[in-house]
C-alpha cells in the first residue's frame, strides 16, 4: 500500500506528464495547421489558372509529406498515451476519453475558426483529427466493455 507521500508524488508526476503531453499535442496540432494553411496559400495560383509549375508541384509534394508525417506523429502520440492508460485503472480510461473529447473538440473548433479566416478548407484543417477521434472511440468502447457486469458476459456465453 502506498503512503500519502508516494501517492502525491505519483499524482504530481502524472500531472506533469499529462501537461507535457497536452503541450506536445498542441504543438503538433499547430504545426499541422500551419502547414495546411501554407499549402492552401501555395495552391491558390494553381487553382486559379489550372496550371502548375514543376517547382510548385515539388513544394506542394513536400508539404503533403510534412503534413502526413505530422499527422502520423499525432496518431502515434495519442496511441502511445492510450496504451499507457490501459495499464492504469478504469477511472483513468474514462478520464482519458473525457479529456480527449474536450481536446479534440477544442482543436476542431480552432480549425473551423481558421477555415473561416483563411482560404484553407475545413476538411484540410481538421482531417488530422479523424485518427485521434477513432482512438478515443476505441478506448471508450474498451472502457464500456470492461465496465460490463461479469454476470452479463457469462450469461451470453
Amino acid at each position: 500500500m502506498k503512503t500519502a507521500t508516494e501517492n502525491k508524488t505519483t499524482r504530481n508526476t502524472t500531472s506533469r506528464l499529462f501537461q507535457f503531453y497536452i503541450l506536445l499535442l498542441t504543438a503538433i496540432n499547430v504545426a499541422y495547421l500551419a502547414i495546411e494553411m501554407y499549402k492552401s496559400k501555395v495552391s491558390q495560383p494553381f487553382l486559379a489558372t489550372g496550371k502548375i509549375t514543376k517547382s510548385e508541384f515539388v513544394k506542394l509534394d513536400t508539404l503533403f509529406s510534412y503534413s502526413a508525417i505530422i499527422e502520423t506523429a499525432l496518431i502515434a502520440l495519442i496511441g502511445l498515451y492510450a496504451l499507457m492508460v490501459f495499464t492504469q485503472n478504469s477511472n483513468t480510461l474514462f478520464s482519458f476519453v473525457v479529456n480527449h473529447i474536450q481536446i479534440l473538440g477544442l482543436f476542431f473548433t480552432f480549425s473551423y475558426a481558421l477555415s473561416w479566416m483563411t482560404s484553407a478548407s475545413i476538411e484540410s484543417l481538421s482531417g488530422h483529427l479523424l485518427g485521434p477521434s477513432l482512438i478515443t472511440l476505441a478506448v471508450f468502447g474498451y472502457y464500456l466493455v470492461k465496465r460490463l457486469p461479469k454476470g452479463l458476459i457469462a450469461k451470453k456465453a
